[in-house]
């Protein structure tokens, strides 16, 4: 703070305030060694300064006696006044004023123009705290009639930010209007004032910007003024421009893929924009749509469901509050899924000789694959087949139904939902299944002859033990163990091993299947074939 000179006391002869100053210069570089004193011998001041404000002074607010309206007017203390003192006035936005003054009692004169000057004797002030005194004035003459407001209707909604035209009717006895547009209803933020208007009626000068408005009027005349009118609002929504259209860019036109899952779609930022509309169809009319998303903010989506083979159309439209753009360019991709490899025949071997007529064929599962087609003919070309199984879920097959003596050709092809592979390379065997009945009734051992050996051996089998090691395609039977037949029931069961055993206790002889007696005792020994006759 300066100590010498007139500046300690210009602050508070022309605006009544208590100024706290921080000089900064280029020229006079003060001793920073001194600085920490200079703070310290001054902050006793300020503190006391800020603890002053707190008690003996006065306030209060100067209004229209008829109309409430704050005034910006005179307040001498004059007690506390002086020539070389300019006069302190009122805030014009609220009519207040604010003095420190010693406890004590004082005469207030309030004044201005235009209304008869006031004086308040006995005012007490005093340390407790400030006093307030209020003052209203009354106008010399009678203020104008309170303005009522015509148009822009309350509550209009423009979609323009131009000039708009205010109108109000003409206020008896007034001279003049003040118009006031704020950006709220307790008008703290203006955004328009005119003090200067002599007519009725106003046009803004700045454009409106999107949002609530507020406007009021007040009449006049000369310092006099009348009530203010009503608050009336009205709102501001400017239409954007339509967005451009977007413009696509990836996958680029005419892509292929091998991959049904999720693609990343990409267009450029349309001007305006606010969001996109983004559609996928299997048709370039759009007549069905496979996607649509209207909720994307980005130029940007990835597709919520994998693809199914095909061909697939895209493109986007853009919007906002005004509407939507022109759609994009129509741009089409193709899925192309891959089918599985063909299958890898493993089982039976090429060339393989079988001596008996069911057989099981086996391959590899090709990656993807889910069902799989077999055929068997005697003819390379397999036309038409023998066998063709289209129903197979996994990669084996046994035929049921027997295959006579003879060469055979087979191939097999693996699927999935996309569709079949090629056939496998083709493989061949032979079929030569022995026709003679070459057997020994009970020798179920295949030892050539019918002991007590054969009868453990068939309990054992019907417990799930071995198998007897041959068979006999025995018509109309089929292939089966003829040889455990003992009681020529023509098939091999329980029965025959109680008939064994009362044989070798003395019972009747063995008797053969009558359809298929054995003609030799030669032995047609079992091959694998999956055949059981338990």
């Amino acid at each position: 703070m300066v100590n010498k000179g007139d500046f300690k006391t210009y602050f508070y002869g022309n605006f009544g305030t208590a100024a706290f100053v921080c000089e900064v210069s280029d020229t006079t570089i003060q001793d920073t060694a001194l600085v920490d004193g200079i703070c310290r011998r001054n902050l006793a001041g300020i503190y006391y300064l800020l603890r002053r404000s707190g008690y003996a002074r006065l306030t209060g607010a100067v209004t229209d006696s008829i109309t409430g309206t704050p005034l910006e007017a005179e307040v001498i203390v004059q007690q506390a006044t002086s020539v070389d003192i300019n006069p302190r006035l009122t805030r014009a936005n609220s009519g207040r004023y604010n003095r420190l003054i010693d406890p004590g009692t004082y005469t207030l004169i309030v004044q201005k123009t235009g209304y008869v000057t006031k004086t308040i004797t006995g005012v007490v002030v005093n340390n407790s705290g400030p006093t307030t005194t209020n003052v209203r004035l009354r106008p010399t003459s009678s203020p104008p009639g309170t303005p009522v407001l015509l148009s822009p209707a309350n509550n209009s909604i423009f979609n323009d930010s131009l000039a708009l035209n205010f109108d109000w009717n003409n206020s008896s006895g007034a001279t003049g209007y003040v118009i006031e547009i704020a950006n709220d209803e307790n008008f703290t933020s203006y955004f328009q004032v005119d003090s200067s208007l002599t007519a009725s009626n106003y046009r803004n000068s700045t454009s409106f910007h999107t949002g609530t408005f507020y406007w009021r009027v007040t009449a006049r005349n000369g310092s006099i003024f009348s009530g203010r009118s009503s608050v009336w609002q009205f709102t501001i929504q400017i239409a954007p421009p339509l967005p451009s259209t977007p413009t696509l860019l990836a996958p680029a036109n005419g892509s292929n893929f091998n991959d049904s899952l999720a693609f990343n779609f990409d267009w450029s930022n349309s001007t305006n924009a606010t969001g996109y509309v983004f559609e996928i169809a299997y048709n370039e009319s759009f007549t069905t749509l496979f996607e649509i998303d209207s909720s994307l903010t980005v130029s940007n989506h990835r597709n919520s469901a994998p693809f199914n083979a095909g061909s697939y159309y895209w493109r986007v439209t853009a919007f906002n509050t005004s509407g939507f753009s022109s759609r994009s360019s129509v741009w089409q991709f193709t899925i192309q899924m891959p089918v599985p490899d063909a299958p890898t025949l493993t089982e039976p071997a090429n060339g393989l000789v079988s001596t008996s007529a069911y057989l099981s064929f086996d391959w590899n599962d090709p990656a993807t694959a889910t069902r799989y087609t077999i055929q068997i003919d005697t003819d390379s070309l397999f036309s038409p087949s023998i066998i063709s199984d289209t129903t197979l879920l996994a990669s084996q097959y046994t035929n049921s139904d027997s295959l006579a003596n003879g060469r055979y050709f087979w191939h097999a092809k693996a699927a999935n939902a996309h569709g079949w592979s090629g056939y496998s390379i083709i493989r061949y065997f032979d079929v030569n299944v022995q026709t003679h009945n070459v057997y020994t009734v009970g020798d179920v051992n295949g030892s050539n002859t019918f002991t007590g050996l054969d009868v453990t051996y068939s309990v054992r089998y019907f417990k799930g033990g071995p198998q007897p090691p041959y068979s006999l395609d025995c018509p109309p039977h089929g292939i089966w163990f003829v040889s455990g037949d003992v009681n020529g029931s023509c098939s091999f069961t329980g029965l025959d091993v109680t008939y064994m055993v009362r044989y070798f206790k003395g019972g009747v002889a063995p008797i053969p299947c009558p359809d298929c007696p054995p003609t030799s005792i030669l032995i047609h020994r079992w091959t694998g074939s999956p055949f059981n006759p338990r």
